[in-house]
């Protein structure tokens, strides 16, 4: 399997969650209610020798660079169906690398995407997800991977069977992996379907 530049890395469990009770909780509410992922960054470089990718994303440490194992049964890889033009793809990368290195992780951005979940869920065809508590110069996750999909195909957004057009701004790791606009390339591993228990046990540790 090749990996590109601009490939999507979904998480099923955010191994990062641990470092935060809060980013802990909201993932394991995520996880419930809307029952596919918790985390997602965007891959910057693959290296078929050491089978890992380089991703930017957004965690509790802020907007990092992070170098992960592509094999892990813990990560699936999305990517836009209608293809990313590489080169496009490393120049909208470069800018995001200059403008949001280093940026703070928007603990309200998930606050949004959990109360979205949560309530999508008992109500989804009636429930249009929205911005409840706004946040400037932060990035959830998700976020950033919308802002990088806008920018790199054209104010692009993403889609689900639910919602079109979602806003990147209460976009979720979920609606990422489920949209019918990505097409996923690498799933997770079997085991992870107990990713929700597993989670919930280690809240109440």
């Amino acid at each position: 399997m090749h990996y590109e530049i601009g490939d999507i890395l979904i998480f099923k469990v955010n191994r990062r969650d641990k470092e935060n009770i809060f980013q802990k909780i909201f993932a394991q509410l995520q996880l419930i209610f809307d029952g596919k992922a918790s985390h997602t960054e965007i891959i910057t470089h693959y290296d078929a020798q050491t089978n890992t990718v380089t991703t930017l994303g957004s965690n509790s440490d802020g907007v990092k660079l992070r170098i992960w194992d592509i094999q892990d049964k813990n990560f699936a890889v999305g990517r836009l169906k209608e293809g990313v033009n590489q080169r496009k793809a490393l120049y909208v990368l470069e800018i995001l690398e200059s403008k949001y290195l280093g940026t703070e992780y928007s603990y309200r951005g998930l606050f949004n995407a959990s109360i979205n979940a949560i309530v999508e869920k008992f109500i989804p065809k009636i429930w249009k997800k929205k911005i409840i508590i706004k946040e400037k110069d932060k990035f959830f996750c998700s976020e950033l991977v919308g802002e990088f999909i806008e920018l790199v195909d054209f104010n692009k957004k993403i889609s689900t069977k639910y919602e079109k057009n979602i806003s990147k701004y209460y976009l979720t790791p979920s609606d990422i992996y489920t949209s019918k606009d990505i097409m996923i390339i690498k799933d997770f591993g079997w085991y992870y379907e107990f990713a929700r228990v597993e989670l919930y046990t280690s809240v109440l540790i």
